[in-house]
């Protein structure tokens, strides 16, 4: 599997082990607010589950896996758009 350059190998290095990642730590990956990230998921916008019960113990969690595809889909489509296709 060709492995997308936008994706650094430190970063699958820093996700290998790991089967979840916190909202925050998505927000740092990413370079967006966590707020964003909690919207999004919902939203189906970024790959998420929903933890917890009630509103106020409820959180999210982000599988490393999904996320990864998540990436490397957006990085393609950017790339074909800016191939024109």
């Amino acid at each position: 599997m060709k492995r997308s350059p936008a994706i650094t190998t430190d970063a699958r290095e820093s996700l290998r082990g790991r089967l979840a990642l916190t909202v925050t730590e998505v927000a740092q990956l990413l370079g967006i607010s966590s707020t964003a990230v909690r919207l999004m998921i919902p939203r189906g916008e970024l790959p998420g589950r929903k933890v917890g019960g009630g509103v106020e113990r409820m959180t999210y969690i982000v599988p490393t896996g999904p996320l990864l595809e998540w990436l490397e889909g957006k990085q393609r489509a950017k790339s074909d758009m800016a191939q024109g296709g």
